[in-house]
């Protein structure tokens, strides 16, 4: 089949969601040569591309699926050829971020916006999920780069660390009305908690840690798979939580919380900068990556809000 390739760039324009005239603005052709490419690719498949709905011209289910293909194959190409050609020139185009909660928040905030004023033809895409969701994104290329809260164990994947969470338990001074602070295993288990989701994962890692054995079954009045949220309940003086020190550690400082239990033993997990070993190091992914992996001269990740 003799096909001019030149016209697929266009066919996965359109596949996009654009129309004729956005296609054209981007390719920096008129509407009229990207309706003439798509009938002479129509020509050369022997079989339509588009069909109407309504005034519009829209792609077949097949010509998406085929657009949707050719895409996947055309985006390493493009960075290939950027990487080739773009050493030292203006960092532009789009890197896509993805992370988990709230840590990538904080951890992002100050660093997008010293990238976004350095870089003005930068574009970022950044999204916010569990790495049940992210990893998978990382892998097919829908992510460029990931913050994830776990080791990540995979011979096509590269990563970084660029922080050591540690899990504190903390309470408000309200929910204590006075009375001393919970020292002992016995006073600790007496006490009521606000725990991330009904497995308890932070909990009984700290638990194990600061104790040294395994936590009796706490009293929950609240099971709540949110950090923010469990953050604002013991503000409230509903209870207990153990949380990341980054969401808690100003807040110690200043008194508005007080930490609880021994500290021999910190538990401890690895945040990394995740991204895949095949990636093309264009000079916006690497001025993007080495921009995250930058740690900030501060001690604290701690940041208001």
């Amino acid at each position: 089949m003799l096909i001019n390739y030149g016209l697929l760039p266009t066919l996965c324009e359109l596949g996009s969601g654009r129309t004729f005239a956005e296609a054209a603005a981007r390719l920096r052709l008129t509407p009229s040569a990207i309706s003439h490419q798509m009938r002479a690719l129509e020509a050369q498949l022997g079989f339509r591309l588009f069909e109407r709905v309504g005034r519009r011209a829209k792609l077949t289910p097949e010509a998406q699926r085929l657009a949707s293909v050719i895409g996947e194959h055309l985006s390493p190409i493009d960075d290939a050829l950027e990487a080739l050609l773009d050493e030292g020139k203006i960092v532009r185009g789009v890197v896509r971020i993805g992370g988990v909660l709230p840590f990538s928040r904080r951890w992002l905030r100050p660093r997008l916006v010293r990238l976004m004023r350095k870089h003005p033809e930068l574009e970022l895409a950044v999204s916010f999920g569990p790495p049940s969701v992210l990893l998978p994104k990382l892998q097919s290329g829908a992510l460029d780069l990931a913050l994830l809260a776990e080791d990540v164990e995979s011979p096509l994947l590269a990563s970084k660390s660029v922080f050591v969470e540690e899990f504190w338990a903390v309470c408000s001074p309200s929910y204590l009305q006075g009375a001393s602070a919970p020292t002992t295993a016995k006073e600790l288990e007496q006490q009521r908690y606000v725990v991330y989701d009904e497995s308890r994962p932070m909990h009984e890692a700290w638990w194990r840690g600061t104790m040294g054995r395994h936590a009796a079954p706490p009293r929950v009045v609240c099971s709540i798979a949110n950090l923010d949220e469990m953050l604002f309940l013991v503000e409230q003086g509903v209870g207990v939580a153990v949380l990341p020190n980054y969401l808690v550690a100003e807040r110690v400082s200043r008194g508005k919380l007080l930490r609880l239990g021994a500290r021999k033993q910190v538990p401890q997990n690895p945040v990394r900068l995740v991204w895949r070993k095949s990636a093309i190091e264009t000079s916006r992914f690497k001025t993007v990556r080495d921009a995250l992996l930058v740690p900030e001269t501060k001690p604290s990740l701690a940041v208001r809000g």
